[in-house]
């Protein structure tokens, strides 16, 4: 009977040894994943996330940093301003759409779909416009009047 409760008490050993073993690896797991959940809150994508500023996020890095970030995203937001500024500037100077004071060099396939309008052959739509001879043949068959067709 000795014999039998030592094998029960290992037998309960190994198991509790075993469950130990499986609790272990399970805190480890949990901890690990805790560890990424908050480093990710603590990045800027997680304060975004959260609705609040990178730079308002406790650990996000030194002052040095959040420093160096304000003046990056400031300097982002006046070459923004410049480009807005540039882009209304470029289109108060376009001509108008309805405007006949475009040039042929503003709008090639429109002046050498007016040329094959008019008869214009492949060679003078490539020389006068720019295009290749395939784009040329292209513009000849769409835009070719039918009292020039053959």
């Amino acid at each position: 009977m000795i014999i039998e409760i030592s094998t029960v008490s290992l037998l309960l050993l190994l198991a509790n040894a075993a469950l130990l073993a499986v609790a272990t690896v399970a805190l480890l797991r949990f901890r690990r994943e805790a560890r990424i959940q908050r480093e990710f809150w603590q990045s800027p994508t997680g304060a975004a996330l959260a609705g609040e500023p990178a730079a308002n996020v406790q650990g996000r890095g030194s002052a040095s940093e959040r420093r160096n970030y304000a003046q990056s995203v400031m300097r982002l937001e006046r070459q923004m301003l410049l480009l807005r500024k540039d882009f209304h500037r470029s289109l108060a100077s376009a001509p108008d759409a309805g405007s006949e004071t475009r040039t042929a060099a503003v709008l090639p396939f429109e002046n050498a779909a007016r040329m094959a309008k008019h008869g214009a052959s492949v060679d003078e739509l490539s020389a006068r416009c720019g295009l290749s001879t395939e784009e040329a043949r292209l513009m000849l068959k769409l835009h070719r009047s039918s009292s020039t067709r053959h």
